[in-house]
C-alpha cells in the first residue's frame, strides 16, 4: 500500500509541476486537479496509517518480546 502511496503521490506532483503556472492562474485546474487526486490519495493515506499502526503494535510486541 505504501509503494502505491507514494507511487500516486509521484503522479500528482509531476502533473502540478508540470501544470504549476495554469493552477497558479486557474481555478478550475486546481479544483480538476483535486478531483483527480484528492479522494484517491485520502484513501491510500487511510490505508497506509490504519497498516502502519497494526504493524506498529507488532513491531511494539516483538521489540518487548525481545528485551
Amino acid at each position: 500500500m505504501q509503494r502505491a502511496y507514494l507511487a500516486h503521490l509521484a503522479e500528482m506532483t509531476e502533473e502540478i509541476i508540470d501544470k504549476s503556472e495554469s493552477l497558479k492562474d486557474s481555478t478550475f485546474l486546481r479544483s480538476e486537479c483535486v478531483d483527480s487526486f484528492g479522494q484517491r490519495m485520502a484513501h491510500l493515506n487511510g490505508l497506509v496509517q490504519v497498516l502502519t499502526q497494526l504493524g506498529g503494535v507488532g513491531e511494539a510486541a516483538t521489540v518487548r518480546e525481545h528485551r
